[in-house]
């Protein structure tokens, strides 16, 4: 089940796209919060989808941008795009959190070290909590309840993941 393939699908099945304008509006709608969906990978998920027929490439130019190729949607292709949001929604696939895995070892480093860490740690969670608050209230009611919802989540999980780190700072370093 590739997150990349329904990104490029529910992109290109909203209007016809080529891979650039897949890449900006995943950038302009704030899903790199969220996802590790690179570059190169919507590039090979445009082909992948075009040879297995899902996407189709239009005749002619749209939009003045010529060497850039522009996909529309195929039957196929809406098909197997409602097959993986029904998978992924009906997902059982646990919430998982590589971050803890370090800090099993946390003892490894020295005091200085980990206090250095973590709070660069914190400095990040702070800076991408402040660039979702920001998503949201730039673009306020043009969001879709889903998508507004899913900008609100995130921002309290970054909220929740900061507060827990500075207990953590707190409790562990600073004793």
């Amino acid at each position: 089940m590739s997150m990349v393939e329904l990104l490029v699908l529910g992109l290109i099945s909203e209007s016809p796209r080529h891979g650039y304008d897949v890449i900006r509006e995943f950038k302009e709608r704030g899903y790199s919060q969220w996802s590790r969906i690179s570059e190169v990978s919507v590039y090979k998920a445009l082909d992948r989808l075009q040879n297995r027929g899902m996407i189709e490439p239009l005749q002619g130019e749209i939009g003045g941008l010529p060497g850039r190729r522009t996909y529309r949607i195929t039957p196929r292709g809406n098909e197997h795009l409602s097959d993986l949001v029904y998978r992924h929604l009906s997902s059982e696939e646990p919430l998982y959190h590589d971050y803890f895995l370090p800090l099993e070892f946390l003892d490894r480093i020295s005091v200085e070290e980990a206090s250095l860490a973590l709070e660069g740690r914190l400095a990040f969670l702070k800076r991408r909590s402040e660039g979702i608050r920001m998503l949201l209230q730039a673009t306020g009611e043009l969001n879709s309840v889903p998508h507004r919802m899913m900008l609100e989540h995130l921002s309290e999980c970054y909220q929740r993941e900061i507060a827990w780190l500075e207990k953590l700072t707190n409790e562990v370093l600073r004793r």
